[in-house]
């Protein structure tokens, strides 16, 4: 069945994610900015700083995940909720 199949692909990768997010260090500040918008505008993006701040999150760190962008609690919580949909 195809939707059960796209299920446990969307589950792999939503799982792949989090623990992306749970080990990887959140640097204090971007090395390498792979934004196309900052890239043209040299202005920060609405979405700049939500990967560092999923890392912080995802370790409990939420006063920095907040700092770096305000909205990444509630992303990280979307990211636990796919996968929860997706096993579920």
């Amino acid at each position: 069945m195809a939707s059960t199949r796209q299920a446990s692909i969307e589950a792999l990768l939503a799982g792949v994610s989090l623990l992306f997010f749970r080990l990887f260090p959140a640097p204090d500040a971007p090395g390498l900015r792979a934004c196309p918008f900052y890239w043209l505008t040299t202005l920060p993006c609405p979405l700049c700083g939500i990967t560092r701040g999923l890392c912080a999150a995802a370790k409990g760190h939420w006063a920095q995940a907040i700092e770096f962008h305000a909205l990444s609690p509630l992303f990280l919580l979307a990211f636990v909720l796919w996968l929860a949909v997706c096993i579920g």
